[in-house]
């Protein structure tokens, strides 16, 4: 897990870095680690990147395919249990501040395992529905980038004005640091 969370720290934004994230999935399927894959499903659509509708079909799939004890970490089921019982507190009138501090422990629920499904998927699909609404901005300067990776040969006049387009775009709309990478460096800005 250290070796990819290393390099994803580096490029796991990056538009084209579904190849790392790829390779992750591997990994944790062949472990047969669910609830770790959910979690790099779930990284991933946090990220505007290529492919982004495969990984949220590929996540469907699985919730599909396994329960959600197996897809749920810890922390995620204990999160699920205090939001359960708090919620069947808020209803009687009896929340109070301190109750989530309380140790949660696993509840019988109303709901059944689709419902409880289809929460934990509708969750993740606002995570795409926003990293695919910001993919859709950024979408032409990616495709317009010709040379991704740093190389002494300088940018041709098209591909710099791009790039200072991009960045000009990436500044007005968002946060500069959480979207750029080395990338950006490509250009020498």
């Amino acid at each position: 897990h250290r070796l990819f969370d290393r390099g994803l720290a580096y490029v796991g934004t990056d538009y084209r870095s579904n190849t790392l994230w790829d390779e992750y999935i591997k990994y944790e399927e062949s472990l047969q680690a669910w609830s770790n894959l959910a979690v790099v499903y779930t990284r991933i659509l946090e990220h505007p990147i290529q492919q982004l509708d495969r990984y949220f079909n590929c996540l469907k799939e699985l919730t599909a395919t396994r329960s959600l004890s197996e897809i749920l970490t810890a922390e995620e089921t204990s999160m699920y249990c205090l939001t359960v019982e708090n919620s069947a507190q808020v209803l009687d009138g009896e929340a109070h501040p301190n109750d989530v501090e309380k140790t949660a422990e696993p509840e019988v629920s109303s709901s059944t395992e689709a419902e409880d499904k289809a929460k934990y998927v509708s969750i993740r699909e606002e995570l795409f529905r926003k990293a695919k609404e910001y993919e859709s901005k950024i979408f032409n300067f990616e495709q317009a980038i010709r040379r991704p990776y740093f190389h002494v040969k300088p940018l041709d006049k098209p591909e710099l004005e791009n790039w200072h387009s991009y960045l000009d775009f990436i500044e007005k709309e968002e946060d500069i640091n959480k979207y750029l990478d080395e990338a950006s460096f490509v250009m020498g800005y």
